[in-house]
């Protein structure tokens, strides 16, 4: 590994923590609290979680948050995507942003699902294109799957205590 690369990778672990940093981001806490409502944690969880708006059959909340947390995911790995070419780096990077939000410091790791952020992480690091004759096609490499893979693993593991009840 050349000195390039040592910086290179350097560069990457420092992304990697803003992305974590900007995963961790309570949107959910931020629109309940613009729309003048009490704290999230109140609302029968342990956690501040966009289930509870559904819940309490806060629509509009539940709405705005969930797109909010898609496009935040979307954002950091599609920004990050015009900066980084190498596809391990930014499949790190969006799973990082991604663990943001499962396991936020804030919390003390206790964090969300993260549905829509995974969605978000997903449809950015995996984009449909259409090609000239307008077919769909689907652009894929090995370390994009991978963290794909990941996240879905880490999804379906949040969601099996429910599966459970």
């Amino acid at each position: 590994m050349d000195m390039f690369e040592a910086y290179l990778w350097l560069v990457v672990g420092c992304l990697m923590i803003v992305a974590y940093l900007t995963g961790s981001i309570p949107i959910f806490s931020i629109v309940n609290g613009l729309f003048g409502h009490r704290v999230a944690k109140s609302l029968n969880s342990n956690n501040s979680d966009i289930v509870n708006s559904q819940r309490h059959d806060n629509r509009l909340i539940f709405s705005i948050t969930f797109v909010c947390d898609a496009l935040r995911g979307w954002c950091v790995v599609w920004f990050m995507r015009n900066i980084i070419e190498e596809p391990a780096a930014l499949g790190l990077i969006a799973v990082s942003v991604f663990l943001g939000k499962l396991y936020p410091l804030r919390l003390r790791t206790k964090g969300e699902k993260g549905l829509a952020t995974a969605l978000g992480v997903i449809i950015a690091l995996e984009p449909l294109y259409f090609s000239d004759n307008e077919q769909l096609i689907w652009q894929t490499n090995l370390p994009m799957s991978l963290c794909i893979l990941v996240i879905c693993v880490l999804v379906v593991n949040q969601y099996r205590p429910n599966a459970n009840a």
